[in-house]
C-alpha cells in the first residue's frame, strides 16, 4: 500500500471510531479529521466511504439531535442554533423545526421550563427583576417572544407560579 491509501484507511478508521460513540454530522467529522491533520483528499474519501456505508447520514443525525433537544425542552430558535453549530442545516432541519415551532408542544415545553425556573426565582422579591430574569432565561432557551409574552401574562395577572405568594 502507498501512503495515500494508508492515509485514507486511517481517516476512515478514525471517522468510524467517532461515529461508533454517537452520530456526528458530516461537518463534525470533517472538522475532527482536519484537527488530526488528515489530507483533504483522505478526508473526502473517508466521508464518502462512511456515507456509502450509511454510517454517516446528516438527515438521521438531524432527526436524533432534534428529538434530544426537544426532550431537553429547548425552544425552536435554540434548536436551530444548536443544529447549525453542528453543521446541520437544510430542508430536513427546517421541516423538523416547522413541526415544532409555535405548536402546543413548544408551548408546553416553555410552560414546564417557566414553572421550574420560577421556583428558583422564589427568593427574588422584586417582581420586575423576577420578570426580567425569567424573560432572559426563556429567550436564551430559544422560545419566541410570543410564547414568552403569553407566559409572562401569568405574572401580570398576579399568578407568578410561586406557592404562597400574593401578587404585588
Amino acid at each position: 500500500m502507498d501512503n495515500q491509501t494508508d492515509s485514507v484507511a486511517a481517516a476512515v478508521a478514525a471517522a468510524v471510531r467517532f461515529l461508533a460513540r454517537r452520530d456526528h454530522s458530516r461537518c463534525e467529522i470533517v472538522r475532527k479529521l482536519r484537527q488530526r491533520r488528515f489530507s483533504p483528499a483522505a478526508i473526502d474519501a473517508a466521508v464518502a466511504e462512511c456515507e456509502r456505508l450509511n454510517y454517516l447520514n446528516d438527515d438521521r443525525t438531524a432527526r436524533c439531535y432534534f428529538e434530544e433537544l426537544v426532550r431537553k425542552e429547548f425552544g425552536a430558535e435554540r434548536i436551530r442554533y444548536e443544529m447549525k453549530k453542528k453543521g446541520l442545516v437544510g430542508d430536513t432541519v427546517e421541516a423538523l423545526l416547522a413541526t415544532y415551532a409555535g405548536t402546543p408542544g413548544e408551548t408546553a415545553a416553555a410552560r414546564n421550563v417557566f414553572e421550574k425556573h420560577m421556583r428558583r426565582l422564589g427568593r427574588e422579591t422584586d417582581r420586575d427583576k423576577r420578570k426580567a430574569r425569567m424573560w432572559r432565561f426563556l429567550y436564551g432557551r430559544g422560545f419566541s417572544a410570543d410564547i414568552i409574552r403569553d407566559l409572562m401574562d401569568r405574572l401580570n395577572n398576579g399568578d407568578d407560579g410561586l406557592p404562597g405568594r400574593k401578587s404585588d
